[in-house]
């Protein structure tokens, strides 16, 4: 049997410091009333700039801001809801009229954050496959892209990719034509022995076979399973080591058929 153990983290593109300086650009013509050219500015960032996911969230909650002041209250709501896809906590900015302020808290309970779900679907002959599918939804112009070893694929909501022996770690990103990523989830497999292999071990026994081989082999099991749970805290150090700007969840550990 083989464990997959899911490590999902948010870690937004790095960023040089011009592309700072033009989100900063973009806000102050806001702060300074200058509606027009502060849309400008973002929009254009949005399409041309790589940006971490908390300077996606800002640049997005300005542009409903701008939005909702020109009277376009649709346009509004939609920024205000990809925002709150990538940041379930994003508000609007200073200076933005209170009722955006009041919709965007409303706006959070119906919003479900992006993200990535990875699960297998095994095969009745053959490899199976792994599938990765994005969770929650977006407006922005984004891409699924999945690679699993020398094995790739790419779609706008589900992709998926065969799983050969030889892979031992797939992982997804969704992000925009820039580069900015939106989620990112990786998936390590690794054999370990389980509770089923077990389980036909004791059953193949003789039924005069003593009480203590049968402790000795539950022990065994039960050695095998730390050693997955080991695993898995390793995996999550080496994420962390990994660095980014947030801290990398375990989202779920499942056993591959």
């Amino acid at each position: 049997m083989r464990v997959l153990v899911v490590v999902a983290t948010c870690w937004g593109a790095r960023v040089d410091a011009q592309t700072s300086d033009r989100l900063l650009e973009g806000q102050r013509a806001f702060t300074e009333a200058d509606f027009t050219r502060s849309a400008q500015i973002l929009e254009e960032l949005l399409e041309t700039e790589p940006m971490s996911s908390a300077d996606l969230v800002r640049a997005l909650t300005h542009l409903s801001a701008v939005a909702w002041i020109e009277g376009d209250p649709d346009r509004a709501e939609q920024r205000a809801r990809e925002a709150l896809a990538i940041d379930p906590s994003a508000e609007a900015p200073p200076g933005a009229p209170q009722e955006l302020s009041a919709r965007m808290r409303a706006l959070a309970d119906e919003v479900t954050p992006l993200g990535i779900e990875m699960n297998t679907l095994p095969a009745v002959r053959g490899p199976g496959t792994l599938r990765a599918r994005v969770r929650g939804e977006t407006t922005l112009p984004a891409t699924l892209f999945l690679r699993c070893g020398e094995e790739s694929a790419e779609g706008e909501r589900e992709v998926t990719v065969t799983l050969l022996p030889a892979i031992e770690r797939c992982d997804a990103e969704l992000r925009l034509e820039t580069g900015t990523i939106l989620a990112r989830e990786s998936a390590l497999l690794r054999s370990v022995a389980s509770a089923a292999d077990a389980a036909a071990s004791v059953r193949s026994e003789e039924p005069t076979a003593p009480l203590a081989d049968t402790v000795t082999r539950r022990r065994r099991w039960i050695g095998s399973l730390a050693g997955a749970v080991a695993l898995v805290g390793t995996i999550v150090a080496i994420a962390l080591l990994a660095g980014g700007d947030d801290p990398p969840q375990l989202t779920g550990v499942r056993v591959l058929p």
